[in-house]
């Protein structure tokens, strides 16, 4: 009898690396439909100052008080995290389920959490990069995935620890793969001066979105094949000899 519960892994990695794609333009659409009007409410209502004009006229004009604009700011990075985090952890879940046959009920609840943290400290890596240390905006690109996606891998490491062992491995994997993704970017930089300079850079971005979509897949699809705590809910006996998982195949 066929096992119904079967893990297929080239399925499996290859939706896998399609998501790691399409989280970018989704995250993007459902930024702009969150931001613009959250903006334009910001800017409606929040308080305002009266300044006079540096240039010695006399006249004044008004602007959004410096508190609002801290406010305003911590408050915009916890909703950008969040919201990537929400559509990262959301496409991941349904793999995890369709794929993997693991409900993943707090995934998306941690990828959350993760994101906002990983936003703070992302921006706040990015603005000690660009405003203390000076060090080539290039950087920034492997600075912000870094310390982005790993917290939120930490955070999806409270729920992955329920149904895998070793879940850490999950976190270093995320840990190599942003890695990954920023020094493929980093260390490709085209001129910008050549007429082809947007292809490279597109073949640059999508050479990166894989190599980490690669990493990552790869190294939860081993979790769960090798590492499982789910049970065993149907065996397929006929099949007993034939390989378990990835590695299995290689050697």
């Amino acid at each position: 009898m066929k096992n119904p519960y079967k893990i297929k892994a080239y399925p499996f990695l290859l939706w896998w690396i399609i998501s790691s794609v399409i989280v970018y333009p989704i995250t993007a659409i459902a930024l702009g439909l969150v931001m613009l009007p959250s903006g334009m409410l910001f800017e409606t209502f929040a308080p305002r100052v009266e300044r006079l004009s540096p240039y010695g006229t006399g006249y004044s004009y008004s602007v959004i008080a410096d508190p609002a604009i801290w406010v305003g700011t911590l408050f915009a990075i916890a909703i950008v995290g969040g919201i990537i985090g929400l559509v990262l952890g959301h496409l991941q879940r349904r793999l995890f389920r369709s794929r993997l046959y693991w409900a993943a009920d707090k995934w998306r609840l941690m990828s959350v959490i993760g994101g906002i943290i990983g936003g703070y400290l992302a921006m706040g890596a990015l603005y000690l990069n660009n405003e203390v240390f000076n060090r080539p905006p290039e950087m920034n690109i492997l600075i912000g995935m870094v310390l982005f996606i790993t917290p939120v891998a930490i955070a999806q490491l409270f729920a992955l620890r329920e149904a895998v062992k070793q879940p850490y491995l999950w976190v270093l994997a995320n840990l190599v793969g942003g890695i990954v993704f920023g020094g493929v970017l980093v260390m490709n930089q085209p001129d910008y001066y050549a007429s082809n300079a947007d292809f490279i850079w597109l073949g640059n971005i999508a050479l990166a979105v894989i190599g980490q979509g690669l990493i990552t897949g790869f190294v939860g699809l081993t979790l769960f094949e090798r590492h499982s705590l789910l049970p065993n809910r149907y065996e397929d006996e006929s099949e007993s000899e034939t390989p378990r998982s990835v590695w299995d195949r290689a050697i």
